[in-house]
């Protein structure tokens, strides 16, 4: 009996000391090529701590993404439920590092019109559940919907630019995801080549969204506008493997490293993967 109870307290330890598998959904309004290639290089930054890392492409740019990690001929999640394709040849591990997927071929399917939505939402959960960050190129369908509910639930982040035009979609798109997904903390990150552009962008940003609509956003990190990001591309590298001491990869590096910590973590709690919350 005694040892009975050892091995339950074991277990339960196990169990409550098991990091939590998170989902993080990033919308941008930059052009394609430089929002692959944020995320192709935050994906290679987190997986450069150690943790387990899946990016998976929920975007309506179909095959973009695919093409930058070098997958372009891999089947999609869509294929799988299909049943024309089987799991194993839908998830492939990058040379950048990470495990990726893509959910279609075409646009995106809406979770409200989509008729295996149920089977896409169990198999994205499972996916998240495997990996500690997943990470989802998003992009809102015209009705507003997102493909799963996970992306609904985790951490979402805008990633923008400090140009005027950057700036105002930006706004727009956070007022379309405020409507969505009502109050919640919304994260922010900037691409500029001044830091103080990217901090003025966060606070004109966020004076603006309070006054008028009762949104929260935090400054995630700034990353510089830097040409060894386009020059490690080009290479099919990412900018840390390629220039390991470029100001881009120490931001990245500094980015991954805050986002893993515990203070970040206490501050802006996220949302886990709990398949009883989605209708598994």
């Amino acid at each position: 009996m005694a040892s009975f109870k050892v091995d339950q307290a074991e277990g339960l330890r196990r169990l409550l000391d098991k990091s939590k598998p998170r989902v993080l959904t990033i919308f941008s309004v930059l052009p394609e090529q430089d929002r692959n290639m944020m995320l192709v290089n935050l994906g290679a930054s987190f997986a450069a701590t150690g943790s387990k890392i899946l990016v998976i492409d929920a975007s309506a740019s179909t095959g973009t993404l695919s093409r930058c990690v070098g997958s372009a001929d891999m089947p999609t999640l869509c294929d799988v439920l299909m049943q024309e394709r089987n799991m194993y040849e839908a998830v492939r591990i990058v040379p950048q590092g990470f495990a990726f997927a893509n959910i279609a071929n075409d646009s995106v399917p809406s979770s409200k019109k989509y008729p295996y939505a149920h089977h896409l939402s169990t198999m994205f959960d499972m996916m998240a559940e495997q990996a500690d960050i997943t990470v989802v190129n998003g992009d809102l369908s015209v009705d507003d919907a997102l493909p799963v509910p996970a992306m609904e639930s985790g951490e979402v982040w805008i990633h923008v630019t400090s140009g005027p035009t950057a700036v105002k979609d930006a706004y727009l798109l956070l007022k379309r995801l405020n409507s969505k997904l009502g109050c919640r903390k919304f994260g922010l990150i900037v691409t500029s080549s001044k830091e103080q552009d990217a901090k003025t962008v966060f606070h004109n940003m966020e004076k603006t969204a309070s006054r008028y609509l009762a949104a929260d956003i935090y400054l995630i990190g700034f990353l510089p506008a830097d040409e060894h990001i386009k020059k490690a591309n080009g290479l099919g590298k990412t900018v840390l493997d390629a220039f390991p001491r470029a100001v881009s990869s120490q931001a990245y590096k500094r980015l991954a490293t805050r986002f893993l910590s515990s203070e970040y973590n206490k501050r802006y709690p996220v949302a886990v993967i709990d398949g009883a919350s989605f209708g598994v």
